[in-house]
């Protein structure tokens, strides 16, 4: 080469720069074989790898289709088409597997959703229920008021001219006296009723009273059960009337 290159006449320092450059050039050649030997290895590794996978699908394949009674011949003249028909089927089942995970995931939101309603339901009828209870035991208590102690609390305020007594309808009767000055015997009167909620309601005012005055003694009442208390309030309606 050196020789032939004299030949031409080319200058020492030329001849060395292309003596360079060409072994630059079998030095990039070689380091891109080597590279190119080292990728055609790893592909024949993978491809190994794959076949593999696929022998090992083609099992569990096989071993699904005998649990279910489904024939495992696998095309012996043609095994790739077998592999495709395997493959296809692995990617059916997986398909199928998803679909069934997602309906669960679908069936087990709808019911936490309704178990949230029904906590919410239960709840709501637990307070319904504490309601009840607590006007029963309203009831319960008036209930224990016998009629000796209506009688004691009667006598208690004898000394405000109050009498009572049985009216129509299951009523009971009450009538001050000693409110008027004028007529110290002028009775002044109403009767008491309890609903079938067991609830006190006022009627037959005598003389009249104004109806917002009787409806705020009569929720009082309800609310606090005193007896003698709501008797001193009517009282004292009565005395703004004279």
């Amino acid at each position: 080469m050196v020789a032939q290159n004299n030949v031409l006449n080319f200058s020492a320092g030329l001849l060395q720069t292309l003596a360079t450059s060409r072994a630059k050039v079998d030095s990039y050649i070689m380091e891109q074989k080597a590279e190119i030997d080292r990728k055609a290895a790893w592909h024949q590794e993978s491809l190994a790898k794959e076949q593999d996978d696929i022998i090992e699908a083609t099992m569990d394949l096989k071993a699904v289709q005998s649990k279910r009674g489904l024939s495992d011949e696998v095309n012996e003249d043609s095994p790739s088409v077998g592999m495709a028909q395997q493959r296809e089927s692995l990617k059916d089942q997986k398909e199928e597997l998803c679909a069934k995970a997602d309906l669960l995931q679908a069936t087990l939101d709808k019911q936490e959703e309704k178990v949230k309603e029904l906590k919410e339901l239960e709840r709501y009828h637990q307070a319904k229920a504490e309601e009840v209870r607590d006007l029963k035991r309203r009831v319960e208590q008036a209930k224990t008021m016998t009629v000796e102690d209506l009688t004691r609390g009667i006598i208690n305020y004898s000394y405000l001219g109050l009498d009572f007594q049985s009216a129509t309808n299951g009523r009971l009767k009450f009538a001050f006296t000693q409110l008027d000055a004028g007529d110290w015997n002028r009775p002044f009167s109403f009767t008491l009723s309890v609903t079938d909620e067991d609830l006190y309601e006022v009627h037959d005012c005598e003389p009249r009273l104004a109806a917002s005055i009787l409806t705020k003694l009569a929720t009082e009442f309800n609310e606090n059960d005193d007896l003698g208390r709501f008797i001193l309030e009517m009282r004292k309606a009565f005395s703004t009337v004279v």
